[in-house]
This record gives structure tokens, C-alpha cells and sequence, in this order.
């Protein structure tokens, strides 16, 4: 997740689509960081589709099976940055939800937060954040069906 730290209003709307032969791809999204002050919301939305067709497909064993199953994405994102102490939590929320009967066992919903620390404006950042990741049906060699992920990641830029 990224902000402007309060430095100015942002308002992006985009669209977008792609084919080839039977496959097909659009999308769209919207982001929004808004100054507060000195500080700022920021909030950012996304949805995806993407259908292989039969363009992309593999045999194994004369069963013909898509490599890009037709499926739906959705991901949103919003933070407030607080510029006395560089710091923005965030939430995050997201679903892939596959639309044939046979790929329904791969369908899931991910959420979480974290909070970003900017040490030097954009040139240095770090960021930690957990997840916990909800598939739909257990997996089959799996002994848990939810996942938690945790991590920590730094940013550095130097010109």
C-alpha cells in the first residue's frame, strides 16, 4: 500500500481488457488518497477477469484441463497515514472465487493489515503486515484449512 503522505489529492478511475482467439481479460480499478491535514486516507479497489478459453490448456492423460480457468478477482486495500509519526495501518481484503463447478475447490478470501513506516519519505520504507488466508475447502494433503501469513519488508531507493 502506498500514500502520498499527504502531499496532494489523487483521484484514478482506470479500465482495461484484452483478447486473443477465445481467451479473455478485463478489468478495472480506482484509487484514492486523500490529504487530511498533514496527514491522509488512501484507499485503492480492483477487480479482474480472466477466462483461458481453450487457448490455454493442457493434456494429461486424454483429460483436457484450462491452465487459466475462468475466475474472478477482487482486492481492495485502505490506509490512513499519520505524518507525526510516519506510520499508516492498513486493512486488506481480497477473493478469488472460480466460476466452473470442477475448479469451485480453489476459491478463497484473504484479509488482513499491517502498517507501513516511512523513514525517508519514499526512499526507505518498511512494512509489516499478517494475512490469514480462508480457501473454501481444505486442501486435501493439508492438515489445517486456514493459513496465516506474517511478514516484514523493506523498501530502499537510492539514485
Amino acid at each position: 500500500m502506498g500514500t502520498n503522505r499527504g502531499a496532494k489529492s489523487i483521484l484514478a478511475v482506470g479500465a482495461w481488457g484484452d483478447t486473443q482467439g477465445d481467451f479473455q481479460a478485463y478489468g478495472a480499478d480506482a484509487f484514492a488518497d486523500i490529504p487530511v491535514g498533514k496527514n491522509a486516507v488512501t484507499a485503492e479497489g480492483d477487480y479482474l477477469y480472466y477466462d483461458g478459453g481453450k487457448q490455454f490448456t493442457s493434456v494429461v492423460a486424454g483429460v483436457v484441463t484450462p491452465l487459466l480457468p475462468r475466475q474472478e478477482v477482487f482486492f481492495t486495500h485502505a490506509g490512513f497515514y499519520f505524518d507525526a509519526i510516519k506510520l499508516q495501518p492498513f486493512l486488506r481484503y481480497e477473493w478469488l472465487d472460480f466460476r466452473e463447478d470442477r475448479f469451485q475447490t480453489r476459491n478463497a478470501m484473504g484479509y488482513g493489515g499491517g502498517v507501513n513506516w516511512y523513514i525517508s519519505a519514499q526512499d526507505q520504507k518498511v512494512t509489516a503486515f499478517y494475512e490469514r488466508i480462508d480457501p473454501k475447502v481444505k486442501a486435501a494433503n493439508a492438515r489445517i484449512r486456514l493459513t496465516n501469513h506474517a511478514g516484514i519488508q523493506m523498501q530502499f531507493y537510492y539514485f
